[in-house]
């Protein structure tokens, strides 16, 4: 209804507009031209050709009117003048008219009244909303618990459920031993052979410098820190002295007399010291327990002993030789490991200072991963002790 509205405010106001263009109108026309008449012009005889039938009058020309437009300051608008064009004839005084304008009468402009309709709102029909269903909640009225009195329980026994343990297979390493009572540089006594057993090497390093040989101004450390496990990372001391006490074990069983420089891994012996138990012990033989360390694909057993001019023990290269060769020969045979031959050397000092028969043996390379598996293994470990027994054996001729 509110459109209704607005159109006739705007026809009210367009009838409105268009009566007062009409007034306008009418106020410009109500100035009349001015029209001026000029004298007609006077024909003499002979001045046309019709001039033979009416020679001697005169004629009069009809005027002709020339409109003047000029403007009038009043209005703004142009004003008509009427002149009269013709030959030159004797001009008559003109005699101006006055003009009366006529008042223009100025009709008023009657405006029909507009009558406005009354905008007829139609009610509008509103749909009743439908209730949406909504499910009641049902809240159980508070209540006052009554006091309980709690019921003794007894629990019931509870049976621990028994986990069977998957088998696992153990891996090859060879834990720490269990430091046995300290070694004695006691002999024991008997007749039977004396075997003086060196594990090489300790838990720690002694980088104090001794004389590599009786009298010998160059000098090494007292212990080195020996190599260790490519994969695993243990210490070849740990490996020694696992596989020495296990030779002690079989040698002693097979009747020798055993004497061991060290039974654990907390010692500190110089490489004097330990070729020292073996002099004063009065060793037949003297065994020092090593392994070997090279590239990743080196494998093999090798024995090291005295040099046969040697200053300070060559007197017993020949026993020396002959020890190492046969242990060398029995342990390679047992393990089928790469025999490596007999070396001799003078730069090992535990070597240099023993007065005995004896021989430093590099049981396996530790930087070959397959080997250093094998060293670890108990089993491979047995055959190097069986290797080694047998060739004392056969040494002594047992």
């Amino acid at each position: 209804m509110k459109i209704f509205r607005i159109i006739a405010i705007a026809l009210v106001l367009i009838l409105i507009l268009a009566g007062c263009s009409g007034q306008s109108n009418s106020t410009a026309a109500g100035t009349l031209p001015v029209v001026q008449t000029l004298p007609a012009e006077t024909e003499t005889p002979g001045s046309s050709a019709e001039a033979g039938s009416t020679a001697g009058k005169t004629t009069a020309a009809e005027p002709v009117t020339e409109q003047v437009t000029t403007e009038d300051p009043a209005t703004e608008g142009p004003a008509t003048e009427e002149l009269t064009a013709g030959k030159p004839t004797t001009e008559e005084p003109v005699t101006a008219e006055p003009t009366i304008e006529e008042p223009v009468t100025k009709e008023p402009t009657t405006e029909e009244p507009v009558t406005e309709e009354p905008a007829t709102e139609e009610p509008a029909t509103e749909e009743p909303a439908t209730p949406e269903w909504t499910t009641p909640v049902w809240t159980e009225p508070e209540t006052t618990p009554e006091p309980t009195t709690p019921e003794p329980t007894t629990p019931e026994p509870t049976t621990p459920e028994q986990t069977t343990p998957e088998p696992t297979t153990p891996e090859p390493t060879t834990p720490e031993p269990t430091p046995p009572p300290p070694a004695t540089t006691t002999p024991p006594a008997g007749s039977a052979p004396l075997v003086c057993i060196d594990p090489g090497h300790q838990a720690h390093a002694n980088e104090e410098q001794e004389p590599m040989a009786p009298g010998s101004s160059e000098t090494k450390a007292k212990v080195a820190d020996g190599t260790h496990g490519v994969t695993t990372g243990i210490r070849e001391s740990v490996v020694n002295l696992t596989i020495a006490l296990q030779l002690r074990d079989e040698l002693e069983a097979r009747g020798y007399r055993v004497l061991m420089t060290r039974t654990s891994e907390d010692v500190d012996i110089s490489n004097i010291e330990r070729a020292q138990i073996a002099n004063n012990a009065g060793a037949d033989a003297f065994l020092r327990l090593h392994c070997d360390y090279g590239d990743w694909s080196s494998s093999g057993i090798s024995v090291f002993c005295q040099h046969p001019y040697s200053e300070y023990n060559g007197f017993q290269y020949e026993n020396s030789r002959r020890l190492s060769e046969t242990v060398l020969a029995h342990m390679c045979r047992v393990t089928g490991a790469p025999n490596l031959g007999v070396t001799e050397a003078y730069h090992y000092s535990g070597i240099n200072w023993a007065k005995v028969p004896g021989g430093l043996i590099e049981m396996g390379f530790m930087s070959n991963p397959a080997e250093e598996q094998r060293l670890l293994d108990p089993a491979y470990q047995q055959l190097l002790v069986q290797g080694m027994a047998d060739g004392l054996d056969a040494y002594f001729g047992r």
